[in-house]
Parts: C-alpha cells; structure tokens; sequence
C-alpha cells in the first residue's frame, strides 16, 4: 500500500487484499496457515467486522459517508498488516504451484 498512487489500481489492490484477509483468517481457523501474528488476525478481524456490520461508527445508510469510513479502516487495516499478507500471499503462490 505505501507508495501507491490512489485511483483504479490502487482500489483493485485495496478490494483484492480484503478478499485476501479473508482467506488468511480462513485458513488460520482450519489450521492450515499459522504464521501470523497475533495483533495482526486482530486488526484483519476487527477490520473485516467493521466493514461487514452495518451498525458502525458512520453508519452505511448515510450516502457516501458511511463507505467512506469502511474503505478508511480497510485500508487502515490493510496498511498495517500488509507485510503479513505478502507474506501469506506468497505462502498460497507455492503451494498452488506445488499442486
């Protein structure tokens, strides 16, 4: 995320990691993928609940506003982890290509 330009692929970036997050959380509760920190399935957690619940601190019914803080706190969130989803990333990258 650092150093990115913001337009269309920086949003694809954004929407692809959040589908990746939710994989990574995935398989850590299968037991499949272990190696990561516990501050950062924290952050993926709180994140992922933030965006899906739409009772939040904007709530999503008020146009615009109310996306605009769920993208804030994904990227937030995504920002700070991003290290251990590259890293998870390239854990799933080897073992498809192992299959």
């Amino acid at each position: 995320m650092k150093g990115q330009a913001y337009g269309k692929g920086f949003l694809i970036r954004v929407i692809r990691d959040v589908g990746l997050a939710a994989s990574l959380i995935r398989d850590y509760r299968r037991g499949s993928y272990r190696a990561v920190p516990c501050y950062s399935l924290l952050a993926i957690v709180v994140a992922l609940v933030y965006v899906i619940d739409p009772l939040d601190f904007v709530p999503d019914v008020i146009p615009i506003v109310g996306l605009v803080d769920d993208a804030l706190v994904a990227f937030v969130c995504l920002s700070l982890v991003e290290k251990d989803l590259r890293a998870y990333e390239e854990w799933r990258e080897c073992g498809e290509r192992g299959r």
